[in-house]
């Protein structure tokens, strides 16, 4: 975790990604592959200091992070600490389960 104000955003991405090119040159070292895929970040902050962060990608291991949430314990964490990605994500998933539950619900009344 970097902490930074939103002027010195882009001396922080640099400083992430030196960090980064660090870890997966010790993880090469071991025979090990870090996997940009699986790789989030994030800005935290109020609305009106992530206007003004003008930086929206860090580069890792030959391709970009993108921001906008991550996933830490099955939470789903937005830039501003609100909850509004978790409760979507919560009805999603509710949602895909009731719809798994029609076919037996009309299968059940099928039989005596």
């Amino acid at each position: 975790m970097i902490s930074t104000s939103a002027k010195n955003a882009e001396t922080a991405v640099e400083c992430l990604a030196e960090c980064l090119a660090d870890i997966e040159a010790w993880l090469k070292a071991s025979r090990l592959r870090l996997n940009p895929t699986r790789t989030q970040m994030m800005w935290l902050g109020s609305a009106q200091q992530l206007a003004k962060v003008n930086v929206s990608e860090v580069p890792v291991a030959s391709s970009r992070i993108v921001y906008e949430t991550a996933r830490d314990l099955g939470v789903v964490i937005d830039s501003q600490l609100t909850l509004s990605a978790q409760v979507a994500a919560v009805c999603r998933s509710g949602y895909y389960q009731l719809r798994q539950l029609r076919p037996l619900i009309r299968s059940c009344h099928l039989m005596p």
